[in-house]
């Protein structure tokens, strides 16, 4: 073994060029197979973070078949007790109970359609970026009862602005009709058009009242550090609220958001395709250097084959050839992949034209790639498997040598 690692390694460095074509083109793929996953991995990161803090969280508690018929009878009940099983939980950022619900909005003579949301003003603090999303007036007050937030369209629509009266009118979950004043506390924009357009957001409290829901909740928004703890954290709460009631659900992001998931994926698979043709170059690339390392070697391994060597030594060395220019050429790529994605990790890649726009709802206006262990070593097996494959016909071809043809060869 020792021998076949010392012959490799002086064919290495035999043909310098030729090596330095083989490492440049390995380190080159694996720099931007690298980078596109960094840059999709932080981009996919700063996409779910916005979709989540927006409205819906990673995760929601809720009454089975809510998802579905979004029915205010189907509601999460015992609160405390699933914020206690909530809380409890590693990596949740924050939790908050709310009620959801289809009313009428009066001002004067005008009438709209509306929903209305009920939440946690001091919980809601640490669930969603809805505080730092209101443009004029204030965020609620949990000592407000009739203060509500307007969604700017509903807003700009009823003419209302903060300090007005609005009076609404809906039916509550035991069937009995549900009606309300309410004060505009302030004016909030989203980005989001179900947000801005329709809702009226106000103290949880005072609508559990309204609605006939004491201690009761159209459904539990759950906050994670990250959405890499979705799948772990889902199955746990599953479980553990079960001691609560029998009939409750825990739904993750992407079926309360399955535009934004669709999205990522559909973007996740161009970004494979372009992966793919990129390390098919690399790979006719390697084939061509390859094979013509062996054709112009064929008198070697005729010598070598008609003293007694056998034909695998001689593949062998051809295919530890390849194993020392993965090596090489995917720590150099991944030397200046970890500098350079290392650095916009820290500064971000400028997103000038959307800048504005991802501001104004409270998200960078830059993508900070995010580049991990994981990537690394899935980067590697793809690189070391092309490579690999790539040696195997000219090695294949050396099995085939007859020493008398390829001492002829020359």
């Amino acid at each position: 073994m020792s021998l076949l690692l010392a012959m490799a390694w002086r064919n290495v460095g035999r043909n310098r060029r030729r090596t330095a074509i083989n490492l440049s083109a390995i380190a080159f793929a694996t720099l931007t197979m690298i980078t596109i996953s960094a840059i999709q991995s932080g981009s996919y990161g700063q996409m779910i973070d916005g979709a989540v803090r927006m409205q819906s969280g990673h995760l929601q508690v809720q009454a089975e078949g809510y998802l579905k018929d979004n029915d205010i009878a189907l509601s999460v009940p015992h609160l405390e007790q699933v914020y206690a099983v909530v809380d409890r939980q590693p990596g949740v950022v924050g939790a908050t109970g709310r009620i959801s619900t289809g009313i009428l909005v009066a001002k004067a003579e005008e009438s709209f359609a509306a929903v209305v949301i009920g939440t946690d003003a001091v919980r809601e603090r640490n669930t969603s970026n809805w505080p730092a999303l209101v443009r004029e007036g204030s965020f609620l007050d949990p000592a407000d009862a009739t203060g509500a937030l307007l969604g700017g369209k509903l807003a700009r629509t009823l003419a209302a602005k903060p300090g007005d009266e609005l009076v609404i009118l809906g039916q509550a979950a035991n069937g009995s009709m549900a009606a309300a004043k309410i004060r505009v506390r302030g004016i909030i924009e989203t980005g989001s058009p179900e947000i801005d357009r329709s809702a009226i957001i106000m103290n949880l409290a005072p609508l559990q009242e309204i609605m006939a829901m004491t201690d009761r909740v159209s459904s539990v928004v759950v906050l994670l550090a990250g959405y890499q703890l979705v799948s772990g954290t889902q199955a746990a709460l599953e479980r553990q609220l079960r001691s609560v009631s029998p009939n409750l659900s825990v739904v993750s992001w992407k079926q309360l958001n399955p535009g934004v998931a669709q999205g990522i994926e559909m973007d996740n698979f161009s970004g494979k395709i372009l992966v793919f043709i990129l390390v098919l170059v690399v790979a006719f690339g390697i084939l061509n250097t390859f094979l013509m390392g062996v054709i112009e070697r064929y008198r070697e391994f005729g010598v070598m084959l008609a003293i007694g060597v056998k034909p695998a030594t001689c593949a062998g060395t051809v295919l530890t050839e390849s194993q020392i220019l993965t090596a090489g050429g995917f720590l150099a790529g991944l030397a200046v992949a970890a500098a350079i994605n290392g650095y916009l990790g820290i500064h971000g890649i400028p997103l000038s034209s959307a800048k504005e726009i991802y501001e104004q709802y409270g998200l960078t206006g830059s993508i900070y790639p995010v580049l991990t262990i994981g990537t690394a070593f899935r980067v590697f097996l793809q690189v070391w498997f092309v490579t690999t494959l790539a040696a195997l016909y000219p090695s294949a071809r050396i099995m085939r040598f007859r020493p008398v043809d390829a001492l002829r060869s020359v």
